[in-house]
């Protein structure tokens, strides 16, 4: 039902492989420009008219982040006028024979109507890996390219019940698995319990028929299931991708064949790097592994054996980016000679210290949000054989957004601001230019006069947020309260106004809070685990927060997408670390999307 358009992107990363009881596959970043391209591609979705069970794998997304929705998805495509997402996790699906989503009812479809009336479309955003079901309503064929993100997916079964399910296929000359080769390692997955949608109709598929890029099909789960096909690939911190952060060197994957015979796994980069290190390896269920000059590796995988594979990353000195990421693909050949794919994003990004600062930072206030879409998550859980037990990064159910206020002065030093007034100088004529001020300090309020009028007095123009407060100053030591006989109330009662950050605020840059610099200490003001008047909790924990925000560079997909972006706007990833919520040791952390509006171009604080 559709066909994969590979886009050329400017990142390069070398992969090589190294002796060790897993297989090593070192993947090497080379300088370049960080853009966001290498983790898109182009799916063709090919409708038929009526109706149409769609497996959309790729995200279109808007600047901040987010999915697109239908009305920007299709807006080309006027044809389209109904999309529909099952929602699988408020009931079971025990069969559907109507493929029109009115049929089940409103409380497990999110639906967009092109003509509906304000309020009463459900769905949002189109995510990818996502089954949907979407009309066309000429009497031609539609034939319609998205280009959006593309991740790594792991299958969630919903037991004793019909799932939506789709499988990439057709990214080789290999066929695509039939049923029978793709269910038949699952007992929870009877072919016979599998429909497609044809000619408006759900029908039973066969064994021996294969399966079509780009189609949803109905598929019956028998019991629990953490099935993810006959060749599995699994990282159970992936998050959708492998991030190696700032710090990470190694992360260890598991490839296994669950089939009688062998399979192969094979490796694609979707760039071509000449400046390539080239070594064979093998390992565990893996005969032999080869990196070849386009930068692929590939080996067999024994029956129903499992593979460990080390990936190791090596940044480059001195950096010249924020981060670097690319995309491979990995291809799982049966011995039918049949082959599916998953998409494999890999990112790694560069400490602080030796980041290129990306210029001069934007002066002015910047206040906008932060969209979070992945989170540490502590749920327990098993994939095959490989536990998913204790932290780990996983897209979140609900997005979360919060605001965020930076400030760049006159020299380029970048604040983190909790709160801040827009106000104007007093002026002894109407003659002489207006001079706007930041207030952060309250008690200064009263010598500035306001900006807006509001109930016919001039009022100053406030932002705040609720999603963080600033740290005492002094911070108090960790261990301030060790010896004994410790009075909370000889701590310093003031707070920062204002929390110097490092780095560049510019597309291309990187800003960040300092180790250590924005502690949450036990007795703080907004601890949110003290209670002043509970003998039991007068002192909480002590919290530690890390935020670094990577503005996209100039010219990359995301910025394109951003009117006025490094003048007025600046769009970037987000990224937080907390500490001092889980056991000693442990971070939860938090990734997604910024979105920064310059709404003033004052570069004084008061």
């Amino acid at each position: 039902m559709g066909r994969e358009i590979a886009r050329k992107s400017n990142r390069i990363m070398n992969i090589r492989s190294a002796p060790a009881i897993a297989i090593a596959i070192a993947i090497v970043l080379i300088a370049f420009a960080r853009s966001a391209s290498a983790a898109e591609q182009a799916q063709t979705v090919q409708l038929d008219p009526g109706w149409n069970a769609v497996w959309l794998h790729v995200e279109a997304q808007d600047a901040d982040g987010r999915p697109s929705s239908p009305d920007v998805v299709f807006a080309a495509h006027p044809d389209v006028d109904i999309v529909t997402r099952l929602l699988p996790a408020k009931r079971a699906v025990e069969f559907i024979a109507d493929p029109s989503a009115a049929s089940l009812g409103a409380d497990i479809w999110l639906r967009w109507r092109r003509q509906s009336v304000v309020g009463q479309n459900t769905l949002g955003g189109m995510r990818g890996n996502t089954a949907y079901l979407i009309h066309n309503s000429s009497q031609l064929p539609l034939s319609i390219d998205i280009l959006g993100e593309v991740t790594f997916h792991s299958y969630t079964w919903v037991p004793d019940s019909y799932n939506l399910f789709g499988v990439p296929v057709g990214a080789t000359a290999a066929p695509a698995p039939t049923f029978g080769e793709f269910f038949g390692a699952s007992s929870s997955h009877p072919v016979t319990q599998i429909f497609k949608l044809s000619a408006g109709q759900w029908v039973s598929v066969t064994e021996s028929e294969r399966m079509v890029q780009g189609a949803a099909y109905w598929v019956y789960c028998r019991g629990g299931s953490a099935f993810q096909g006959p060749v599995p690939f699994v990282f159970p911190d992936a998050g959708g991708r492998l991030d190696f952060g700032e710090t990470r060197e190694s992360a260890t994957v598991t490839a296994g064949n669950l089939q009688g015979t062998p399979s192969s796994l094979t490796l694609t980069r979707l760039i071509n790097d000449p400046d390539l290190l080239l070594k064979d390896s093998g390992g565990s269920g893996i005969v032999s592994w080869a990196i070849t000059e386009d930068g692929s590796g590939s080996g067999p995988i024994a029956p129903a054996t499992s593979a460990s594979i080390r990936l190791d990353v090596t940044r480059p000195e001195p950096a010249t980016a924020a981060s670097y990421e690319h995309l491979y693909r990995l291809d799982a050949e049966l011995d039918s000679g049949s082959a599916y794919y998953q998409y494999l994003p890999v990112r790694a990004s560069t400490p602080f210290d030796t980041a290129d600062g990306g210029g001069v930072s934007l002066a002015g206030l910047w206040v906008g949000d932060v969209i979070v879409t992945h989170a540490t998550s502590l749920v327990q859980g098993q994939v095959g054989d490989v536990s998913l037990g204790g932290p780990r990064l996983e897209p979140v159910k609900h997005q979360l957004r919060y605001r965020v206020i930076l400030h760049s002065d006159a020299v380029g030093q970048v604040r983190l601001l909790e709160h801040v007034t827009l106000m104007q100088k007093q002026r002894a004529s109407e003659d002489l230019p207006k001079e706007y001020v930041a207030v952060i300090d309250d008690s200064k309020i009263g010598d500035f006069i306001g900006i807006e009028e509001r109930g016919g007095k001039l009022v100053g123009k406030r932002f705040d947020t609720a999603a963080y407060d600033l740290p005492r100053d002094p911070i108090p030591a960790a261990d301030v309260d060790s010896g004994g006989g410790f009075d909370p109330s000889t701590l310093s009662d003031v707070y920062l106004l204002s929390l110097e950050l490092t780095g560049t605020l510019a597309p291309g840059g990187v800003v960040g809070t300092l180790t250590d610099s924005l502690i949450i200490d036990p007795w703080h003001r907004t601890n949110p685990y003290r209670h002043v008047f509970n003998p039991d909790h007068r002192k909480g924990f002590r919290i530690g927060r890390e935020m670094r925000f990577e503005v996209d560079a100039s010219g990359s997909p995301q910025a394109a997408r951003v009117p006025g972006f490094g003048n007025t706007t600046l769009t970037g990833i987000f990224e937080e670390d907390v500490t001092g919520l889980m056991k000693s040791g442990d971070t939860h952390q938090a990734r997604g999307r910024f979105t920064l509006q310059r709404v003033s171009d004052v570069t004084e604080l008061q």
